[in-house]
């Protein structure tokens, strides 16, 4: 069989289910990836941990994989279902194991599926750290027989140290009400344990599993959650909202009048709690912030690091500095107290200890720093790399201008006095994401048409 290129990503494998993933392609890439550890590791007998969500296609996968795993004559360790947090945190913390795959698609439509590949304590394998030798080693496909099989083990029981961290890392939480959408996700088989324990009021929406996620897409950003979001906060007196995605990587937040929050916004709080308590802490989040969040860090005593996106860049980075936390746009943030993993379950803790113990709502909290007009956008393009080089080069020529700074760390940035601009590639699909801020919609509008036109 055939493998489609193209869903070997920067960051991982992922495609439509069954058209271009499949049980026979998780058999290859089991297979692949168990010898990819026997080189790596420099053992004949990888010990191999395998997670999944909660997908109807992710059974299926999962038996792929188990074959062929097992057939290179590694041990394969199945957690069963589980969120990626946990299953990267188990992956990083089980003794004597040397990788693990877990089974997602994150915020895709129910029809995609795909696979998370990790090493040594959680880390992430991109093409550029190990993936595109898989690749290479998928196309010899799995062998149909082997002398020396590895063993299946359960290992169900495993995903209960990770609650039980959450527990360590957050031991108190009462006096709050809260709105939860689990999106009938693999965060739903996690969140009653972990909220168990804690004397607060919540309202849990879509906790029972929806493998084909009939009810909504597992996806927080979609128009449809932040709507649903929105109508129940103001129906009831509830003083935070978090929606969860398919996966339990990345969560939306919203105040209580049903606003959603911005991921950056919600980093600076976080950020200024931690810096309350330690001063001199580090911080990484990737360029496509808003520019009023250095300046609050280093206000604080902090500092912050900046990186490309991609989960893979920014906990690179929080390793590289020490960093205390991480963040993306897109609803990532990373904990180094759980091994700079994006646990959204941690996160949800750990913003709700901040709602109980303030003295404002949540909508006062965020509004000093919601300032400005902030926008991101996708625009189609037959050629990006090529639309982006002519953006480049466009700019580049001003990046010693008092007034003008530019950057390509990824894409090109440009900063103003007044505004500032990131045009980058998408890593999946043929358009360049925009993201623009400036002091009124009518000023970053003008911009905007700025640069489509460089565009056409």
């Amino acid at each position: 069989m055939k493998i489609n290129p193209a869903i070997f990503r920067d960051y991982d494998v992922r495609g439509l289910y069954p058209a271009d993933i499949n049980a026979e392609i998780a058999r290859r890439i089991g297979y692949a990836f168990a010898e990819y550890l026997k080189r790596r590791c420099r053992t004949k007998r990888p010990k191999i941990s395998i997670a999944r969500d909660l997908r109807e296609s992710s059974a299926a996968l999962r038996q792929g994989l188990v074959e062929g795993i097992i057939a290179a004559g590694a041990d394969c360790y199945d957690l069963g279902i589980a969120t990626t947090p946990q299953a990267i945190y188990i992956f990083g913390t089980a003794r004597e194991r040397d990788g693990g795959i877990m089974i997602t698609a994150s915020h895709n439509p129910a029809s995609y599926n795909g696979f998370k590949l990790f090493y040594g304590r959680g880390k992430e394998i991109g093409l550029s750290s190990g993936l595109r030798t898989i690749r290479s080693l998928t196309r010899v496909g799995a062998k149909k027989t082997q002398n020396n099989f590895g063993r299946l083990i359960p290992t169900e029981a495993e995903g209960k140290r990770y609650v039980k961290k959450l527990h360590r890392l957050v031991p108190r939480l009462d006096s709050l009400r809260a709105l939860i959408d689990a999106a009938g996700g693999a965060a739903a088989y996690v969140l009653p344990d972990t909220l168990a324990p804690y004397r607060i009021f919540y309202k849990p929406i879509f906790f029972d599993p929806d493998p084909a996620f009939h009810r909504h897409e597992p996806n927080p950003l979609a128009p449809s959650v932040t709507e649903l979001m929105r109508r129940e906060l103001k129906t009831a007196k509830y003083q935070v909202g978090v929606a969860f995605d398919g996966d339990g990587d990345r969560a939306e937040f919203f105040d209580e009048k049903g606003n959603p929050i911005r991921t950056d916004i919600l980093f600076g709080l976080l950020a200024v709690r931690e810096l309350e308590k330690k001063r001199g802490a580090r911080f990484v989040f990737e360029l496509t912030h808003s520019r009023f969040l250095a300046p609050l860090i280093e206000a604080y005593g902090g500092e912050l690091f900046v990186t490309k996106v991609g989960g893979v860049h920014v906990r690179a980075e929080m390793e590289r500095v020490g960093a205390v936390l991480g963040g993306e746009i897109s609803g990532h943030i990373y904990h180094q107290k759980l091994l700079n993993i994006d646990s959204a379950i941690y996160t949800m803790l750990r913003v709700f200890s901040l709602v109980a113990s303030a003295s404002r709502p949540v909508s006062e909290l965020t509004r000093h720093y919601a300032s400005g007009y902030f926008s991101q956008s996708s625009i189609p393009h037959k050629a990006p790399k090529e639309a982006l080089a002519k953006i480049i080069a466009v700019y580049k020529p001003h990046i010693s201008s008092r007034l003008d700074g530019v950057s390509v760390l990824d894409g090109v940035s440009v900063q103003n006095l007044t505004w500032w601009f990131n045009i980058r590639m998408s890593n999946t699909e043929p358009l360049l994401r925009l993201t623009i801020e400036a002091g009124s919609e009518s000023e970053a509008k003008s911009r905007i048409n700025e640069i489509k036109a460089l565009l056409e």
